[in-house]
């Protein structure tokens, strides 16, 4: 048994196990370098984090994460092929880092619990509605944290649209409309987003519009809806370019020479919110040649139109007593509570940006690092992150009400679909995961 790294680093705050070393794990470590660079300009000085082991079966890929590791935070952590002999091996370790593919992450999320750790997992925090329900258990009966790495709402813009809401600027909220259209048959990353029993591509992009979606402005209460597989087969993309290919460059040349996809790739419905507001959402993920990303959000006095995911902008507003759309500085006017935390200040460098210009990657890094920080801060204050459990277990209840109103040929209620009553959809996918 290797020796723990404990004694060659001091005493951090925070000794972190990684469980999972592929693009997500890479995407990890660089959010923690962010983090160590601003840690003195924020008011405590940061919370010591050192990342002591490492696991994945795949040795190749975990020898990569350790070297990545000790290149950005200066420590080389140890290697092992499973979780449950990492933490064996690792008393000290008090938080796990999940980022394995979400088909393990009920599995691993309960073990580690189980064994008295902290928990942050990526989204989504299970491939079904079940698996989130055994991940909220375990935590209950622990007593540890358990938070979800949803990253997209910590964007400054997206707190900037949720004062703008909050503040007025359209007034009452009516509609949301978020529609997506891109993939043709390109592999997205990895195969693996393209199999059913890993809740599939829409699950791994639903989630981030879910939550957002319920970030703005708040609970949702019936889904009606369809899904549907077009592309049977997937292919990689011509040139292997993918916007985050940074981080999964050293995987994109093994990529398969096609892939037969079982997961839907086109999602598309309706949902209420409990306010009274309504929503449209069609995700499509077999878009060819003509590729479009809008959200729209219209109120009683005006409409926001906001900028695609992690790109910086602009959200531009257009209100009846405007002559002119507002996407620059005039945005604050109507947003007077718009004010960014210490941590978010310091890594884009401003208290209130209406927009900024940072590649995908810088603009990642920066996200990871915000909601991995939001997660050290809970355990050390023994209070709740911003996405636990709950909130991770909402974005997944509302992809599959989709799936379930179009197998059931009726809206369903997002209630229903969280306490597991009488989804036909995803039961296919609990036997698949041993959850049956």
């Amino acid at each position: 048994m290797p020796q723990s790294n404990k004694d060659s680093i001091g005493d951090p705050a925070h000794f972190v196990g990684l469980v999972g070393c592929g693009g997500m794990g890479l995407r990890h470590l660089y959010g923690l370098q962010a983090l160590q660079e601003v840690a003195g300009q924020l008011p405590d000085g940061g919370q010591g984090v050192a990342v002591v082991a490492v696991c994945d079966p795949n040795r190749d890929n975990a020898e990569f994460i350790a070297d990545n590791a000790e290149k950005l935070l200066g420590l080389r952590p140890d290697i092992y092929a499973t979780q449950a002999e990492m933490l064996a091996a690792h008393p000290e370790i008090n938080e796990i880092d999940i980022t394995t593919g979400s088909a393990s992450h009920h599995h691993l999320v309960v073990e580690a619990l189980e064994a008295g750790r902290h928990v942050l997992v990526e989204k989504p925090l299970a491939a079904t509605v079940r698996g989130c329900n055994l991940t909220l258990a375990a935590a209950r009966k622990s007593g540890k944290t358990l938070a979800v790495a949803e990253n997209v709402r910590r964007d400054p813009l997206n707190r900037l649209v949720k004062a703008l809401l909050q503040d007025g600027a359209i007034g009452r909220p009516y509609l949301v409309v978020d529609y997506i259209a891109t993939g043709g048959d390109s592999i997205l990353l990895t195969p693996w987003r393209h199999q059913k029993e890993t809740g599939g591509i829409l699950l791994d992009v639903g989630v981030h519009s879910a939550d957002l979606m319920r970030y703005y402005l708040g609970d949702i209460t019936t889904v009606s809806g369809v899904t549907r597989l077009l592309e049977k087969t997937r292919y990689p993309s011509p040139d292997k370019a993918v916007v985050s290919e940074f981080f999964y460059k050293r995987w994109l040349p093994d990529l398969p020479d096609k892939v037969e996809a079982t997961a839907e790739d086109l999602l598309s419905g309706h949902f209420q919110y409990a306010s009274g507001a309504v929503g449209q959402w069609t995700i499509m993920q077999a878009a060819h040649s003509d590729k479009r990303n809008m959200r729209l959000i219209y109120g009683s006095k005006g409409v926001l139109e906001l900028p695609p995911d992690r790109s910086g902008g602009p959200i531009v507003l257009r209100r009846d007593d405007l002559a002119n759309p507002l996407k620059d500085q005039g945005l604050l006017d109507y947003a007077p509570s718009y004010r960014l935390d210490p941590l978010t200040v310091a890594l884009f460098g401003e208290s209130r940006p209406v927009n900024y210009q940072l590649s995908f990657e810088e603009i990642d890094r920066r996200l990871v690092a915000i909601e991995l920080a939001d997660f050290f801060e809970a355990v050390a204050a023994g209070k709740n992150p911003e996405v636990d459990g709950a909130e991770g277990r909402k974005a997944v209840a509302m992809v599959y009400a989709f799936f379930e109103a179009g197998v059931l040929g009726r809206s369903v209620t997002l209630a229903e679909v969280e306490q597991d009553q009488g989804m036909p959809y995803q039961q296919e996918l609990n036997v698949l995961l041993g959850l049956d």
